[in-house]
């Protein structure tokens, strides 16, 4: 399963170049890759959230990962559950549009601290065999305030939003 994770806000024509590339994994894995650069880093078009993205996912659905590419809500499209691009196991690439970025930005805006420490504690109770400690939760709340942070731009700028794990 990939591990270190980064969100990219996308143009339209990037969504255009990834989008057409479906069914080829490796060009397609390749295009995602491509998407770092100094300057998305530098204008926050990029919220890189290492292995954080496993246990805020978790957080932000049923506490599992069974949804790739099958989100229902806006919480649930986040992460895993948008478009899912990448069919191999060795990388995940989900897709979320423009339209559905405003709809996650405006579901993250409404969570806060003490919503998240909730959903945090009870993953245990869902299967979740990682780390519960309150360092692992201030990893992820600093990831979590990043990635809210870029799905906002994002809508702001109505760019779609991809998820890469690699």
């Amino acid at each position: 399963m990939p591990h270190r994770g980064t969100f990219y806000a996308i143009t339209p024509d990037e969504a255009d170049r990834l989008l057409g590339l479906v069914g080829n994994d490796s060009a397609l894995a390749a295009e995602a890759l491509d998407l770092y650069s100094i300057e998305r880093q530098k204008t926050r078009f990029i919220a890189a959230v290492d292995k954080a993205w496993d246990v805020l996912h978790r957080c932000l659905t049923d506490g599992s990962l069974n949804d790739l590419g099958k989100g229902a809500t806006p919480l649930s499209w986040c992460i895993l559950g948008g478009k899912s691009l990448h069919a191999g196991k060795e990388f995940i690439i989900c897709y979320v549009a423009p339209e559905q970025v405003s709809q996650v930005a405006q579901a993250l805006d409404e969570l806060d601290v003490h919503w998240l420490v909730l959903r945090y504690k009870n993953l245990e109770s869902s299967g979740y065999t990682g780390l519960i400690t309150t360092e692992d939760f201030d990893y992820a709340w600093e990831n979590f305030t990043n990635v809210r942070n870029l799905y906002s731009k994002a809508a702001a700028t109505n760019r779609a939003v991809v998820f890469v794990a690699d």
